[in-house]
């Protein structure tokens, strides 16, 4: 039968299959969306809803769309003690409303508060998953120097397997800074 579980499954294979038949994915997406909202489901809302809109969305709908479900993914998550995805939604949130042209200040202290939550939570990996967006935001505003380089020894002396996520993340971001500075050598590289 269809349960809680249910939606989070079908939202997890939307995610998995995205990059194969995207008019299926979405579909199924679609389908984990109903479940979800017919079931009222709160505890795995925020699973569902970072596998659908973190990883599903962006192909179909713009990515500002997504802002407002990754925030209540947020407070939901915390609402029901779940500060893993919790932040991770969050982290997305943040990221892509920096791509989206929000307003850094307001921005940078939404990261700091989440960041903050993290460490408050004992949730130092996805802590350090914010950091390249924030040290980003940090630079723009001029408020940091080659910040992003701090974050590359962080992760070259971590072991964690995230690490290997957090690694792409670090390098959009310092590609991205370096290309807006001019300092292509570093965009390059």
């Amino acid at each position: 039968g269809i349960c809680e579980a249910s939606s989070f499954a079908f939202a997890t294979v939307a995610f998995l299959l995205v990059d194969f038949d995207r008019e299926g994915a979405c579909r199924i997406g679609d389908l984990a969306l109903s479940i979800a909202e017919r079931l009222d489901i709160q505890n795995s809302l925020p699973q569902v809803y970072l596998s659908f809109y973190g990883g599903v969305h962006h192909y179909f709908e713009r990515t500002e769309d997504s802002l407002e479900y990754h925030m209540k993914a947020y407070e939901t998550a915390m609402r029901v003690g779940d500060v893993r995805n919790a932040v991770v939604n969050r982290y997305f949130y943040c990221s892509k409303s920096f791509l989206c042209g929000k307003e850094l200040v307001s921005l940078k202290n939404e990261c700091e508060a989440t960041m903050e939550a993290a460490t408050r939570y004992k949730q130092e990996s996805k802590r350090t998953l914010i950091l390249p967006v924030y040290k980003t935001m940090l630079r723009l505003l001029g408020q940091s120097d080659n910040s992003l380089q701090k974050i590359e020894e962080i992760i070259k002396s971590g072991s964690n397997p995230e690490w290997n996520i957090l690694s792409g993340v670090w390098f959009f971001y310092r590609f991205l800074v370096a290309y807006i500075f001019g300092d292509y050598d570093v965009a390059a590289h």
